[in-house]
């Protein structure tokens, strides 16, 4: 058990956010499809470091019949790593943790199998490990494949794009969760130089990806990452905080989760763009009611819904249904949680409403379910009471050193025996 407190006082500080993840990891997978070396340093986030050293099992020479390679809990690089081994000679046993193998990914094998790839399920129907019989990419990639469970089934097809001599062309079917992500993936594409189009018409999006130019890319910036962001506004809408500034941090085109600064700003945060920085300050709530849909923005729902709790923003949450595919079920998560505060999600039809229902409990213990964002979000309410975390290195999935710049802001962690 881990005790976290505040020491109450509320001065400024400067917080380094980590690199984003999500660039990070298409750039190491753009980079082994291309063939080329990078180099990402070493304060990098642990699913960045899970599909590196990944990739570099794969191209070292084995002379065993099956070559097994462990995601461990890192989705993305799982999602990656599937469409990679495909079109990667030898044969290949991928898996993952207890959790990975409850996430789904048959639509995705699915996809690849229909365009050449020979990839069987070693357990459950549907779901991780798989193995993989993987060949020598074809000449050209022509799929479909669904779209409403994951964009890194999409963008983990699309980064493969260099071992196709002829292009990809990939059918995307039904409505898009997490859309910028995908942008994400095109955008990066673009940068190393390939030719990318898209067409849609109605349910259905044909994306191509032809080379182009492509050049040697690899010391391409990284940018700070907006996602671990959000606990910072938390922490600001909530906190005495006069100024918390975040540097390296700049609007982003690519990240799709710096729509959050808007969304924080109804709720009573302003964000300030400085040279090179972005500095955030407590202003008072715009709205008393919000509705906010989170297809797009799923990793921003904890922060945001914590945030109106605390806050006494009413709120309604849309396109929540795939935040249960996540590190962990992130509804049922944040309603455990939620709870210890007196609140809860409560369904009605497609949506969720944020409602209070008690008083805030005497002895604040949440449960991390092994969840970096629920544990970064939840410990932001020791700025209340003192909280009681089952686990809380978790956070190094995406943010190595977040214990470190916490204490700037006058927090700490201790192991305890019980509460």
């Amino acid at each position: 058990m881990f005790k976290i407190t505040h020491n109450g006082e509320f001065e400024p500080a400067s917080i380094e956010l980590p690199i984003s993840k999500s660039i990070a990891n298409r750039i190491l997978a753009l980079n082994f499809s291309l063939q080329q070396a990078i180099d990402l340093g070493t304060d990098i986030p642990d699913d960045v470091k899970v599909l590196q050293s990944c990739f570099r099992k794969i191209k070292k020479p084995s002379n065993q019949d099956h070559v097994i390679i462990d995601a461990q809990d890192a989705g993305t690089a799982f999602r990656i790593l599937t469409s990679a081994l495909s079109f990667t000679p030898g044969l290949w046993v991928l898996k993952g943790s207890g959790r990975m193998h409850q996430r789904p990914i048959g639509d995705l094998v699915e996809a690849l199998n229909a365009a050449g790839a020979n990839i069987e399920y070693t357990e459950e129907r549907g779901f991780p490990p798989l193995t993989i019989h993987g060949r020598h990419a074809p000449k050209s990639f022509n799929t479909s494949i669904k779209a409403y469970r994951s964009s890194q089934y999409i963008s983990s097809i699309l980064l493969m794009a260099p071992l196709f001599e002829d292009g990809i062309a990939l059918q995307v079917e039904g409505n898009v969760v997490s859309r910028p992500y995908i942008e994400m993936t095109l955008g990066i594409l673009t940068q190393y130089g390939f030719k990318v189009s898209k067409e849609t018409t109605g349910e259905l999006s044909l994306i191509k990806i032809a080379e182009g130019k492509v050049g040697q890319r690899s010391m391409m910036r990284i940018e700070k990452d907006w996602s671990s962001s959000a606990f910072f506004y938390l922490l600001t809408a909530i906190g005495n905080y006069s100024d918390i500034k975040l540097p390296g941090l700049t609007p982003s085109q690519m990240q799709g989760d710096s729509a959050l600064s808007k969304l924080f700003q109804s709720i009573g945060v302003s964000s300030t763009e400085r040279l090179n920085e972005i500095e955030l300050q407590q202003t008072r709530p715009q709205q008393a009611s919000l509705q906010i849909n989170f297809t797009d923005i799923p990793d921003l729902a904890p922060s945001l819904i914590l945030a109106c709790a605390v806050k006494g923003v009413s709120l309604r949450c849309l396109g929540m249904d795939h935040l249960r595919l996540k590190e962990s079920d992130r509804i049922g998560a944040m309603n455990y949680n939620l709870k210890q505060l007196g609140y809860s999600l409560e369904q009605s039809d497609k949506s969720f409403k944020l409602g209070k229902f008690g008083p805030l409990q005497e002895q604040l213990i949440f449960n991390s379910f092994d969840d970096h964002r629920m544990v970064m979000s939840f410990a932001m309410m020791a700025i209340i009471k003192p909280v009681y975390f089952d686990e809380i290195h978790c956070v190094s999935k995406s943010f190595p050193n977040f214990w470190i710049e916490m204490e700037k802001l006058g927090f700490k962690f201790e192991k305890v025996d019980g509460v």
